[in-house]
């Protein structure tokens, strides 16, 4: 999208000072020159992470306080219009019926018709995505659909977005409330922010087997991609060969459907590594897992929470399951991954986020808020780590790897 100022008066040229023209030119350079990137940025994380901190701190730059106090207070505006247009159906109708080269769109009456809904509504809700760049307006009530609304045509990615408005918003929007009634206290022996809110936990939900946990479930497929994998930096045939194709390579513990799982056993095929790969979950998640994806490993019904099945595994693998649970909770865990690991011999590979000590970038921040808002967990910093394995006893780390974007890392932790 070409650098734009149409918003500007015909008549402004009279009022633009030398500096504002230099301001606005080096914008349209800077737009430019981004674009030009674009798919070198997508390849670094660390770059693409450090551009955009700086392009948000120019826009707060530009804008006055209450400017941002406006951003901030609507904000809510674009995820939840955005999911009512995905469930009217009209995002999935503009992706599927422009045709790129044309000068025309979609019209709102065309969409309003073919979907039976309100004209007006079409017209006042896709002005919320246009005016944000999910959907491009190419014309008067007439719209054309972007690689960003285009991503909402995987199933996966709509249902992340319908968990992030049930999940995220609508639970954090009851904190200050939540706060007020604990006095300001974050370990407290009531009910937490969720049941607080939702009259349930989480994970009572997940679990039950209805649409919460289906779409939770099919968003966790999705959420590893443009991310590097850990095995894509985690050293293993260093640190975890030689094996014997009988025995245990990797148990991934709490592994959800095995997205992660499956994608690391297509990567040793093309590496040749040998080991047994077993993944453990919660019944109605196992049930959900697919065949095609469970060819290559073995599926246990499996709770975290009590002694490990797989006895001297060469690694025990657990994914983004000890931010969800507060210390108390991981302890228990990781007594039970400790009894089961061989000393000397095995390790444990935590990949979680390790919070930086300072300048914490704004998704980092955000997504340990989400954290404790959802499922009364948290994100840790190197030192609450530490603290964390040596509170479980007999466990040592032995060194962290980054993996790129956001702080996420390999904790490998080994018998003390």
């Amino acid at each position: 999208m070409p650098f734009d100022v149409y918003f500007l008066r015909d008549d402004y040229s009279s009022i633009m000072t030398a500096k504002r023209q230099d301001l606005l030119r080096l914008l349209a350079a800077a737009q430019a020159t981004a674009s030009e990137l674009q798919d070198d940025l997508a390849q670094d994380p660390l770059f693409r992470l450090a551009a955009t901190e700086a392009s948000s701190h120019l826009t707060r730059t530009l804008q006055t306080t209450i400017d941002r106090a406006w951003e901030l207070f609507l904000r809510p505006a674009h995820p939840t219009t955005l999911l009512v247009t995905l469930d009217a159906g009209w995002i999935q109708y503009i992706n599927a019926n422009y045709e790129d080269g044309t000068k025309s769109g979609i019209m709102a009456d065309q969409l309003a018709q073919h979907t039976s809904s309100d004209p007006e509504l079409v017209k006042r809700l896709m002005r919320v995505l246009t005016a944000n760049g999910t959907i491009r307006e190419v014309g008067i009530n007439e719209y054309a659909p972007t690689p960003f609304s285009k991503l909402f045509d995987n199933q996966s990615w709509a249902d992340g977005l319908r968990h992030a408005v049930r999940d995220y918003s609508i639970t954090m929007s009851g904190m200050p409330d939540y706060f007020a009634k604990s006095q300001y206290q974050l370990e407290n022996t009531g009910k937490k922010i969720y049941q607080h809110v939702h009259g349930t936990t989480f994970f009572d939900r997940v679990h039950a087997g209805g649409e919460v946990g289906s779409q939770f479930n099919s968003f966790m497929r999705v959420v590893r991609d443009g991310k590097k994998s850990w095995f894509d930096v985690y050293p293993i045939g260093e640190r975890l060969q030689p094996i014997s194709k009988k025995e245990v390579l990797l148990v991934d513990v709490g592994g959800g459907r095995g997205h992660d799982l499956y994608q690391f056993s297509r990567w040793q095929k093309d590496q040749q590594f040998k080991g047994r790969l077993v993944l453990q979950d919660a019944p109605t998640v196992i049930a959900q897992v697919r065949p095609e994806q469970s060819v290559d490993m073995e599926v246990q019904e499996y709770d975290f929470f009590t002694p490990q099945k797989m006895l001297g595994a060469r690694a025990y693998f657990l994914k983004n399951v000890l931010h969800d649970w507060p210390n108390d909770k991981c302890i228990d865990i990781l007594i039970q991954v400790r009894d089961a690991m061989k000393p000397g011999y095995s390790r444990l590979l935590i990949n979680e986020i390790v919070l930086p000590d300072e300048k914490c970038d704004s998704w980092t921040a955000a997504y340990d808020i989400a954290m404790m808002a959802v499922v009364d967990g948290k994100e840790r910093s190197r030192e609450q780590w530490g603290d964390l394995i040596d509170a479980a006893g007999g466990l040592k780390i032995e060194k962290i790897w980054r993996l790129g974007l956001n702080n996420e890392s390999i904790i490998e932790v080994a018998r003390a």
